[in-house]
């Protein structure tokens, strides 16, 4: 169910692990204990919205990719944590961005077509969510100009979305 990107970075990721000598069965399962979270949220949205699993994943990787979601991910990670305070802080961000990953899979999937282009999931998202797509780009625009850092900076934008989303 993994698109062929994701596919060559778990791969790369495996490769990795077994040069430093890890043994390849555990190589293997570490590589993938990023796309586990994901695999869970998949298998529940698609109970939830009565899709298979292969339409669920196409949809949810193309709304990943195209707003940039798993940049997210690895800036929240990146940010360094002086305390407890920050790191329990920075995971309740990491929820805010799988809540919001969850919520667009949910409104996107009445109108996604599999092989749905990019560009076309962003304009039919932005004809019916207008707000949500501003600050989706707002956000993904942050991230290119590399403004995105700091706790509160992160709290605002993910707290702005999930508004946006409700």
């Amino acid at each position: 169910l993994l698109p062929q990107d994701k596919v060559r970075e778990l791969d790369a990721r495996r490769d990795t692990y077994l040069k430093t000598g890890i043994p390849s069965d555990l190589a293997g399962v570490r590589a993938c204990l990023p796309y586990l979270s994901s695999s869970m949220d998949i298998l529940t949205l698609a109970e939830y919205v009565g899709r298979d699993l292969a339409f669920v994943a196409s949809l949810y990787y193309g709304i990943m990719g195209l707003f940039k979601l798993d940049h997210i991910f690895d800036s929240i990670r990146r940010e360094v944590k002086r305390d407890q305070w920050e790191v329990l802080s920075y995971t309740y961000l990491e929820k805010d961005v799988w809540y919001v990953k969850r919520e667009l899979v949910k409104k996107a999937v009445s109108f996604w077509v599999e092989g749905m282009s990019c560009a076309r999931l962003e304009k039919t998202l932005e004809d019916r969510e207008p707000h949500v797509v501003r600050h989706l780009r707002e956000l993904r625009d942050w991230m290119k100009r590399g403004e995105a850092h700091g706790l509160g900076a992160w709290s605002v934008a993910l707290r702005r979305l999930k508004e946006a989303l409700l």
